[in-house]
C-alpha cells in the first residue's frame, strides 16, 4: 500500500488483472512461426548485438539487463514475427546478462530454425541465445535479486505485452520483482541503437520506399486513367483490393503497415475511416478523395 502525497487517499495494488476478468472472450494468440532475418536485411548479427549491450551494461556497473519491449525484442535478435496486426513482433522477454542471454517465448513458436539461429543448444556462452518457456520469465526475474549485482530495467519507455501469467506476476510489474539495491531504471540501450539506421538498414529502407512508390504510382495511373473517362467504375473497397494486390506484387513485400484508409467524398474527412460494404462510395471527379496506405518489406 502506498500513500498518495499529503493526502487521506491509499492506492492498493491488485493482484488480479481486471481486463482478463471482465474480457472474457478474448480471442486466442496467432500461431505463426518466427521469422529468422538474416544480415543480408538486418547488417548485423544478434551476437553483435548483444556485445554492444553488454558494452553498455559495463559503463553502467550493471551486470543484467531485462528487455522487454517486443520491437526491441525482435531487434536485438533478429528475429520477426505476427503476434500483432500489422507489427512484425512476437510475444517475448529477454535477459541480457554479461556472459548469457536468455529468450521467453512460447514453446509453440520455436522451430528448429530458430534454435540453430540463435545457437539455442551450444554451451552456455555469452554466444548462445538460451530459450525459456515465455511463462517462466516472471519467477525467473524475481531469481535475478539473488543472481545479478545490478538490473537495468527499462523505464519511461517500457512496453510489456498483456496477459501476463496470474500465478507468476505479483501484479506489480516487473520494476517490483528486483530489489531497490541492484535496480537500475534507465531507458532501453536498445531503443536509441536501433535508431542509428547501418548501411544495410538504410539502404533497405530507401529500396522498401522505392518499391511500394511502383505499387502505389501503378494505383493512382489506374485511377487517373479510369475514374475521369468513366472507361471502368472504382470505388474505395476496390482500390483497397486493387493496391493491397499490387504490393503483394513486389519483391519481398511482407503485407501492409496498417489498414488501408479510402475515402471519397463525405468519407475523406473522417479520421481512421475504414471503408465497408455499407459506407463504400464510388469515386468520380466531383470530390476529394483521399488515400492512406502503407507497406512492410523484408
Amino acid at each position: 500500500m502506498s500513500e498518495v502525497g499529503a493526502s487521506s487517499i491509499n492506492l492498493t495494488a491488485l493482484e488480479e488483472r481486471l481486463v482478463d476478468v471482465i474480457w472474457t472472450d478474448q480471442p486466442d494468440y496467432p500461431n505463426d512461426t518466427l521469422i529468422v532475418m538474416n544480415t543480408t536485411f538486418t547488417g548485423a548479427t544478434w551476437l553483435s548485438k548483444l556485445e554492444n549491450i553488454r558494452e553498455q551494461l559495463r559503463g553502467r556497473n550493471a551486470d543484467t539487463i531485462v528487455i522487454t519491449a517486443l520491437d526491441e525484442v525482435a531487434w536485438t535478435l533478429n528475429l520477426r514475427g505476427a503476434d500483432v496486426p500489422y507489427t512484425p513482433v512476437f510475444r517475448g522477454y529477454l535477459i541480457v546478462g554479461l556472459n548469457y542471454a536468455t529468450l521467453y517465448i512460447p514453446p509453440e513458436k520455436v522451430t528448429q530454425e530458430v534454435r540453430l539461429h540463435l545457437e539455442a543448444d551450444g554451451a552456455n556462452t555469452s554466444a548462445v541465445v538460451r530459450i525459456k518457456d515465455y511463462d517462466t520469465f516472471w519467477a525467473d526475474l524475481q531469481e535475478l535479486n539473488n543472481l545479478s549485482t545490478g538490473v537495468w530495467l527499462p523505464s519511461a519507455y517500457m512496453l510489456c505485452f498483456r496477459r501476463q501469467p496470474s500465478n507468476l506476476s505479483n501484479g506489480k510489474g516487473h520494476n517490483n520483482s528486483i530489489g531497490q539495491s541492484i535496480r537500475q531504471s534507465l531507458a532501453s540501450p536498445v531503443l536509441l541503437t536501433k535508431t542509428m539506421k547501418n548501411d544495410v538498414e538504410a539502404a533497405g529502407m530507401r529500396d522498401a520506399h522505392i518499391r511500394d512508390a511502383v505499387a502505389l504510382c501503378q494505383m493512382l495511373n489506374r485511377l487517373d486513367e479510369d475514374v475521369e473517362s468513366g472507361r471502368q467504375e472504382w470505388d474505395e473497397l476496390r482500390v483497397i483490393s486493387s493496391l493491397a494486390d499490387l504490393r503483394r506484387a513486389q519483391p519481398l513485400n511482407h503485407g501492409l503497415s496498417f489498414p488501408t484508409i479510402a475515402g471519397f467524398g463525405p468519407n475523406s474527412a473522417l479520421p481512421h475511416y475504414e471503408s465497408n460494404n455499407v459506407t463504400n462510395r464510388v469515386l468520380n471527379t466531383s470530390s476529394l478523395f483521399m488515400l492512406d496506405s502503407g507497406g512492410q518489406y523484408l
